[in-house]
This record gives structure tokens, C-alpha cells and sequence, in this order.
């Protein structure tokens, strides 16, 4: 029986999922009666004008991402403090999207995808786009979130990942 081995080796930015579980789904054809999958969970930056806003968006999540809450009001430098609170970790392939809430979605006006992205998809398969502004910086309510992310992200548009919010 030949083997196929189509995804190893470490994390390539933008390549391969940053987060996930392993699921093993019954496979009557393999050898061990199931085959392992990469369920692909979201890496989330949430910037909410209070804690309990972030905390309904990190509710509304649920399981399917994991979330960095920051709450505006409890920021003392302001909007520089805040966005720089998000873009660090973006810019070291810690988070995967950055989703404000509407009373924020004024901080993402003068954002950009970091050049640490833009330098990593030069490397990408030449069948994969690198991700847009507007498929990384995403508003939406709380209500809205989970939807957001997985219509509207670059993380939802990769072809083969399996996605937690899949399953909902």
C-alpha cells in the first residue's frame, strides 16, 4: 500500500494552520481504523471597548478559536497603546485575525497587514494569495463573531483546512 505523506514538518507562517487539534475520524480503509486530522481553530485579537464586550466576543467564539481580549478602556495609552497591544502578536504569527467591535472599528482604520506577512507569503506556493486587510482586520458584534471569522478571514479561505467552526 503506498504511503502519501502530504503535510510535515514545522509551522510555515501563513502556510500551515498556527492552531488546531487533532481529530481521529473513522477510516475503514486505513490501517488503524481511523486517520488523523487537523482541526484548524482560529487565533483571535479582540479589541472591545470594555472586558465584558471582549468577554461576549470570547463567549461567542466558544471553542472554536482562541482568543487575546483587549479592552480599551482598560488601556492607559490610548489607541496607540491598543493597536500596538494587537500588532505585536500579528506580527510574530501569534494570532491569526484581529475582530473589533463596532464602537472600535475605528482602531483598524490605519492598520496594515505587518511586513513579517507580507515577507512570508513571498515564500508561499505560488496557488496561495496572501491574506488581504480586510481578510485579516474584521468588525463585527458579538453575535456576529463567529460568522465573521469563518466567512470573512483568510483563515477560512485556505483550501484543506478543516475548520472548528465547521462543525457548529
Amino acid at each position: 500500500v503506498p504511503i502519501q505523506i502530504t503535510d510535515c514538518g514545522a509551522f510555515t507562517p501563513l502556510f500551515t494552520p498556527g492552531g488546531g487539534s487533532w481529530y481521529d475520524r473513522p477510516d475503514a480503509d486505513s490501517f488503524s481504523g481511523k486517520t488523523p486530522e487537523l482541526i484548524v481553530q482560529f487565533r483571535v485579537g479582540i479589541i472591545a471597548p470594555t472586558m465584558t464586550v471582549a468577554k461576549k466576543f470570547r463567549s461567542a467564539l466558544g471553542e472554536h478559536a482562541t482568543t487575546t481580549l483587549i479592552a480599551a478602556d482598560e488601556v492607559e495609552g490610548g489607541d496607540d497603546d491598543i493597536t500596538r497591544l494587537v500588532m505585536k502578536p500579528l506580527e510574530k504569527f501569534s494570532l491569526d485575525v484581529i475582530l473589533a467591535a463596532p464602537a472600535c472599528a475605528s482602531l483598524l482604520e490605519t492598520l496594515e497587514v505587518p511586513s513579517s506577512w507580507t515577507d512570508a507569503a513571498d515564500e508561499l506556493p505560488n496557488d496561495i494569495e496572501a491574506p488581504t486587510k480586510g481578510e485579516v482586520f474584521l468588525v463585527a458584534k458579538p453575535v456576529d463573531a463567529l460568522s465573521a471569522v469563518a466567512n470573512k478571514s483568510w483563515v477560512a479561505k485556505r483550501d484543506g483546512w478543516i475548520l472548528s467552526s465547521s462543525f457548529v
